[in-house]
């Protein structure tokens, strides 16, 4: 990282941006080309859940090329200034690294979907199981973070 003073290096900073932040991006790669998309996500530990239709353009990338990158920001903020170039841009982020798999565990399953309430909701509860029959849960491991802040 070119500034190293706006790194983040505690794994528990790291996380706790994870948890405090509302959408995830996640990059994929299709064929030559790049493709990201926002998401509503979970945590487990250390293992994030995101879920999705049955089919779709991302589902086929990921069979063909599971590697993602995932970026999660948190107090973003413009810091205004008298002079344009003086006009700066609070945060605290994290870049993630690693591979998505699709979920077929029932259990799994649907503890990936509590963990996706929960991260919005802050509520424990039943999934029907309708809704886990018919959503498709993503597992991404994640292999490698950084972290930067600014402002």
């Amino acid at each position: 990282m070119r500034r190293s003073e706006q790194a983040i290096t505690d794994p528990a900073a790291l996380w706790a941006i994870i948890r405090n932040a509302e959408v995830c991006r996640v990059a994929m790669v299709d064929g030559d080309h790049p493709y990201a998309l926002p998401f509503c996500f979970g945590v487990i530990d250390t293992t994030l859940y995101l879920h999705c239709a049955n089919e779709g353009r991302k589902l086929d990338i990921l069979r063909v090329n599971p590697r993602v990158c995932v970026v999660f920001d948190t107090d973003n903020a413009v810091l205004p200034a008298l002079e344009p170039c003086r006009i700066s841009y609070r945060y605290r982020s994290v870049l993630a690294f690693g591979r998505a798999s699709i979920v077929t565990n029932h259990e799994e399953k649907a503890a990936g979907l509590r963990a996706i309430v929960r991260q919005y909701t802050r509520v424990e509860g039943l999934m029907p199981e309708a809704i886990i029959a018919r959503t498709t849960v993503l597992r991404i491991d994640i292999e490698e973070m950084t972290g930067k802040q600014s402002g």
